[in-house]
């Protein structure tokens, strides 16, 4: 019996690595698709883990049993990071996912990884075999260093979880099934992760992680297959919102309620001469440059600028409200209308011109006109009273 419930925890781990290898593949060929990369790295992660667990649990040889801790370990030092990176690229903040940053969040699994290899009392000691159920499972003293290790982990799937939590907030109902089947399926695996790192439970030597990965595997694998996981994303929306800011063709400030900037569009930044990031949280006024000290409200005109230089902006200001109405900032549009401004002073002086010159001088060609038509003798007095016809014609159209 005992051998039976042993080959049977190590046929849950053998699932939990088939499904989520399967998942590793099915994500790879989808690597054009944002977070898709990360994804395959996740699941690459977990199916290594559940793999080197499931053999672990049937070897009882201690040197052999604690080797095999090595690539539990490759796999451990995978997810975390690959989730956090994955939650980035699912929720459209690619651009955070930079070499450095990736770099950045693998230094410390990586150096992990290679004490597991190089020397384990690094992070655990009095490793012993303490069969559960029949499987070889093991205890042992953790480190400090062991403990950093789990929580740098938990806090990276947490943030990953905010990011989802903030995204089903932000866009509503049409991203909530597949942010409740990632959430189930990364709640899973951290809780039991928790329990085995704290000796919590009736059978503290067994690390229930990698079982709890065949419910990630299953709860990921229902959201890529029937909630179209990669097909309607989150990042899809937020980043169509943003190429819109950018593509609407005007300068677009957003700030909060105290006119500092949170986001500036490309347009706003090549107007200003300006860095969205440089300027974020500044008052919106710093945009503007010295000698204009206030931005106006919609309606009024701003005039940046001198010379061949001068820009004339129409400035329209709109609320930014929350679910309960409240003003939590505004949108600052500055639409750039130089040119209509010139058109309009020219068709002003194109005005005055007609309305006072032109009539001006045709008032003294009517007068000469009449004075002909007074005088002169037949048929000049006809052709002088067509002069001033024409002329009075030429002033009822100048007013017009």
């Amino acid at each position: 019996m005992k051998g039976g419930v042993n080959y049977l925890l190590v046929f849950l781990c053998f699932l939990a690595g088939a499904v989520t290898a399967a998942l590793a593949t099915f994500s790879a060929f989808r690597h054009d698709e944002p977070g898709a990369d990360w994804f395959a790295v996740l699941m690459c992660g977990a199916s290594v883990w559940s793999l080197s667990y499931g053999i672990a649990l049937a070897t009882f040889d201690p040197v052999v049993r604690e080797l095999l801790l090595g690539p539990i370990e490759v796999g451990q030092a995978l997810i975390a990071p690959a989730w956090f990176l994955f939650a980035l690229g699912y929720t459209g903040r690619n651009e955070l996912v930079t070499p450095t940053t990736v770099a950045a969040i693998f230094v410390f699994p990586a150096l992990t990884t290679a004490a597991t290899f190089l020397d384990p009392s690094l992070l655990w000691t009095d490793f012993v075999i303490t069969p559960t159920f029949g499987a070889a499972t093991a205890t042992f003293d953790p480190t400090l260093w062991y403990f950093v290790h789990a929580f740098y982990g938990y806090a990276l799937v947490g943030v990953g979880l905010a990011f989802v939590f903030a995204t089903v907030l932000s866009y509503g109902a049409l991203y909530r099934p597949q942010a409740a089947a990632l959430v189930v399926g990364s709640l899973f695996p951290t809780v039991a992760h928790l329990a085995h790192t704290f000796s919590l439970g009736p059978y503290p030597a067994l690390n229930a992680t990698p079982f709890a990965l065949t419910v990630t595997g299953l709860a990921f694998g229902y959201a890529l297959f029937r909630f179209d996981l990669f097909g309607v994303l989150p990042a899809t929306n937020r980043l169509g919102r943003r190429a819109a800011l950018d593509d609407v063709g005007v300068a677009v400030a957003i700030v909060d309620s105290d006119e500092r900037i949170v986001e500036l569009n490309s347009a706003a930044e090549a107007a200003f001469g300006v860095d969205d990031a440089t300027v974020t949280r500044r008052p919106l006024g710093s945009l503007l440059p010295d000698g204009v000290d206030v931005v106006p409200d919609s309606g009024d005109l701003l005039t940046v600028g001198e010379g061949a230089a001068l820009r004339q902006y129409a400035v329209t200001r709109s609320s930014v409200d929350d679910h309960h109405g409240r003003a939590i900032g505004a949108t600052v549009v500055f639409n750039d209308v130089t040119g209509r401004e010139r058109r309009r002073q020219r068709v002003e002086v194109l005005n005055r011109v007609l309305r006072h010159n032109l009539r001006n001088e045709l008032t003294v060609v009517m007068g000469h006109a009449e004075t002909i038509a007074a005088d002169a003798p037949d048929p000049y007095d006809g052709m002088a009273e067509i002069v001033r016809s024409h002329a009075g014609a030429l002033v009822d159209l100048g007013e017009k």
